[in-house]
């Protein structure tokens, strides 16, 4: 059961291994309602386990930075939805996050911090194509003298004429 439960953390989109330095039971508590109320859900399985799961699958490498007791903490959210959670971690103590995987890529802390904070997110992605467009737009109006709901019309005009 616990082998089938370590096979199935692999199979979400993001996995994070967190080691954890003498916390107390209360600690443990508080730190596990936190991240589940920022989306990831936390998990104590047996080390040794986890390492062979590991070491059988496409991320062996990430059995290499299982050392002592560990957290798995696992989400479907996207690598962008995950900042708060990450800021969270990294003010912790006694919780360290050594590794883990976003889609089928095995990455070190500092990887896993530069997919999270500098990929953009999907709102911030339309706002730079948006901004993208309507520069062009406005540079095409400019260059032919003409305002811009004109040169869709003009567009529109020509596309039903060869229809």
């Amino acid at each position: 059961m616990i082998w089938d439960q370590c096979q199935d953390y692999i199979k979400k989109p993001i996995m994070l291994l967190l080691q954890v330095n003498n916390m107390d039971a209360s600690g443990q508590k508080e730190f596990k309602h936190r991240l589940q109320s920022l989306g990831l859900r936390i998990k104590y399985p047996k080390p040794g386990i986890l390492c062979k799961v590991l070491r059988q699958s496409q991320y062996k490498s990430l059995a290499e930075a299982i050392i002592g007791p560990t957290y798995v903490a696992v989400s479907k959210q996207t690598p962008q939805e995950l900042q708060a959670a990450l800021h969270y971690i990294a003010e912790q103590r006694k919780i360290f996050l050594v590794a883990g995987k976003v889609a089928s890529y095995v990455l070190s802390y500092e990887g896993l911090r530069e997919v999270v904070y500098s990929t953009p997110s999907e709102v911030a992605t339309k706002a730079m194509i948006a901004t993208t467009l309507m520069s062009t737009a406005l540079e095409i109006s400019r260059s032919t003298n003409q305002p811009a709901s004109a040169l869709f019309g003009l567009s529109l005009g020509a596309s039903q004429r060869t229809v």
